[in-house]
């Protein structure tokens, strides 16, 4: 008798402590305006974090140099993009080359050049870098063999 007597009394407990978090939550929304949040279809402003990556990569050859182009992540704060690629290699051993575009989100996409090796593919990748100079991880990864001069 005494345990179950014990066990309702820490239910009890148990569902005030409960109760009292969840009034505490329902206090501190309440004094938020709703401007703060979101409306339905409208970009989420991200202040502070590591934004998204970058989708969609695709690349285009062209003579000794390619074309790349994505779509951008989510957040609006995007400052620039680092666009990195090397060569192919087994493994993925090669350095990464690193080229950084100072633009903003509406600029999605760079050609990137002096890829002069007959017969080498590269693997590119794509990094976003918000306001507060935090990078995203790294977009998928594709693979072009840039074309050979003519």
């Amino acid at each position: 008798m005494f345990m179950s007597t014990l066990s309702v009394t820490k239910g009890n407990l148990l569902g005030k402590i409960v109760l009292f978090a969840l009034l505490a939550a329902s206090l501190i929304l309440s004094m938020v305006p709703s401007s703060a949040f979101a409306s339905s279809g409208a970009p989420v402003p991200v202040i502070t974090g590591i934004p998204s990556q970058p989708t969609g990569l695709s690349p285009t050859p062209l003579y000794g140099a390619v074309k790349l182009t994505w779509n951008a992540p989510p957040e609006t704060n995007i400052t620039k993009y680092i666009v990195q690629y090397r060569e192919e290699s087994p493994g993925g051993t090669n350095p990464w080359t690193s080229v950084t575009i100072n633009s903003a989100t509406a600029y999605l996409g760079t050609t990137i050049g002096g890829l002069y090796i007959d017969n080498t593919s590269y693997e590119f990748r794509v990094k976003a870098v918000n306001s507060n100079n935090l990078q995203s991880l790294p977009s998928a990864s594709v693979y072009a063999f840039p074309k050979n001069a003519p």
